[in-house]
């Protein structure tokens, strides 16, 4: 039921983001009652209202998968409908959208059915048994019920990221991870030029403190071996498919295949960062000018 879906350690010093996702005119009192919830846990909870149900409360697609992208769990509620307008049977839903960018992106999900609905729309109907068929699923049938499930799911999900005492400095594990990687003592200046380009690019005083990580832990394995060891736990608990097992494990061979030391580092500060902030790094900064002072930090000439 559960997915070990990031790379970093299970635990965060921010509040979890809960993306909630469904047809919003299908679900308007079971999405606000989750919402309640999640702010009750004291998590952040995250929607997207269709971009074209209701001409006062448009979101662009693009928003929504934003959304979906920074969000540290995704909540799907599926029933009757496919969808809160008429769309093109060449157009998929914003709530399948949503549903492949979570699966694709490998995000911790929470897939809820409503149970004794009827007419239910052909795709809809097709999209509940893929869902039924790839994860494991809790039906419902009143709000309560729903309530009541998601809060043992996101209780038992909060439990497993419990931040740890001992913190660090966030741009001393930075500097230190970087020094790790590749292996060169880095120049003050290049210290000095380092951080202050991410606090202007985070637009904070100071960095996060951030766990206190093995920063062994985080090095590319030559091969997916621990990546695949632990998707085949997941597997034998029950709590992932076959079919989902064996789509993260080609995606885990071909990232060990992909990945060189520089471009390992550059994704690692991406990930700490994103995770310990709650900020988004844009890919105009992450590619230009921290791109570049990793390679530097290498002694690279060429961008990673």
């Amino acid at each position: 039921m559960f997915e070990e879906t990031h790379p970093l350690p299970e635990y965060d010093v921010r509040p979890l983001k809960v993306f909630v996702s469904s047809v919003v005119s299908e679900f308007e009192d079971e999405r606000a009652q989750l919402v309640e919830l999640i702010h009750d846990l004291d998590m952040i909870p995250v929607y997207c209202e269709d971009p074209l149900e209701d001409g006062n409360r448009q979101q662009p697609i693009p928003v929504c998968m934003g959304m979906v992208r920074d969000a540290d769990v995704v909540m799907f509620l599926f029933g009757r409908d496919y969808a809160g307008r008429s769309i093109l049977e060449s157009e998929l839903s914003t709530t399948e959208k949503e549903y492949v960018r979570a699966v694709e992106s490998g995000k911790c999900c929470l897939y809820f059915l409503k149970n004794n609905v009827t007419e239910v729309h052909p795709r809809m109907l097709k999209l509940r048994r893929q869902v039924a068929g790839s994860h494991w699923c809790r039906f419902f049938g009143s709000i309560d019920e729903l309530v009541k499930q998601a809060r043992i799911d996101l209780v038992k999900i909060k439990s497993e990221w419990d931040f740890p005492n001992e913190t660090v400095d966030g741009w001393l594990f930075i500097t230190q991870m970087v020094e790790y990687y590749s292996d060169r003592d880095m120049s003050d200046e290049l210290r000095s030029e380092g951080r202050e380009m991410l606090l202007k690019i985070l637009d904070v005083d100071e960095l996060p403190r951030i766990p206190n990580i093995e920063i062994e832990d985080l090095m590319p394995r030559e091969d997916a071996t621990s990546d695949i060891e632990r998707l085949e736990r997941f597997r034998r608990k029950g709590q992932m498919s076959q079919m989902e097992f064996d789509q993260k494990r080609a995606r885990a061979i071909e990232r060990a295949c992909a990945l060189n030391i520089s471009s390992h580092c550059l994704l690692k500060i991406d990930e700490l960062l994103r995770r310990y902030t709650g900020k988004r790094i844009s890919s105009e900064d992450l590619n230009g000018p921290i791109q570049t002072w990793v390679c530097e930090c290498f002694g690279e000439n060429q961008k990673a």
